[in-house]
């Protein structure tokens, strides 16, 4: 498993170092705020709060069955996360002015985004028609990849974090859903994830104005630099 590779320092890791690397030199100023609206959108601190009212809202439109569902797998997602950020504690890389936490695997927003995203469009699926059925779940999964692609590009995760993140969520959306399918068989109309839809743009705006600048200036680089003296120099 990748758990066991990361580890033992084995496998995916050994792409880790290369890919940073490659990353780290195709930096550019016009690029990284493009790529910050991704990791943002990717973050738990937004996720988590929306699909908390995501999942009040089917309590009040009586879906309680359903409710309980999306918060259980919701909620064991985001533990999990953050329970193997402490139990591997593996360092995430070098190179940022600062970070919010000191540990790297498995990447938390790439995690949440595709457990958020992905069990939404699973949840909605009955509901669309059959020829429609492919696009939420598309629009999930490439999210899901926008958000891996900028923990990498902005040096917070390694490569194996990132592909951690993607497995573990992918398999907490297949046990979510069967999940839902096993308890509450009814399909879920479009009309009532509106809200949720809103509630994620009303968390991100809120986000953006309150916590986007301190966020930049994380995510800065530190170029390392070396000064040397005259003898040094020319010797």
């Amino acid at each position: 498993s990748i758990s066991y590779q990361v580890l033992e320092e084995t496998g995916i890791t050994a792409w880790n170092e290369p890919i940073y690397h490659l990353l780290r030199a195709l930096y550019t100023d016009q690029i990284i705020h493009r790529v910050l609206i991704f990791t943002t959108i990717g973050s738990p601190l937004i996720l988590g709060p929306a699909a908390g009212l995501m999942g009040l809202w089917l309590f009040y439109k009586g879906r309680s069955r359903a409710a309980c569902c999306w918060l259980f797998t919701i909620g064991i997602g985001f533990w999990l996360g953050y329970w193997l950020e402490i139990m591997t504690a593996i360092p995430r890389p070098d190179g940022l002015v600062a970070l919010l936490n000191q540990y790297a695997f498995p990447s938390n927003h790439t995690l949440c985004t595709l457990l958020v995203f992905g069990l939404a469009a699973t949840y909605l699926r009955d509901a669309i028609p059959r020829s429609f059925r492919w696009i939420p779940i598309t629009v999930a999964l490439l999210l899901s990849f926008l958000v891996a692609l900028s923990r990498l590009y902005l040096e917070s995760h390694w490569l194996s974090d990132v592909l951690g993140g993607l497995t573990l969520g992918l398999t907490l959306v297949s046990a979510g859903t069967l999940l839902f399918r096993v308890i509450d068989q009814k399909p879920i109309p479009l009309q009532t994830v509106v809200p949720g839809l809103l509630s994620l743009v009303l968390v991100f705006s809120i986000y953006n104005v309150l916590g986007y600048p301190q966020l930049k200036n994380n995510m800065a680089r530190l170029w390392p630099t070396e000064h040397l003296s005259h003898t040094l120099w020319w010797h």
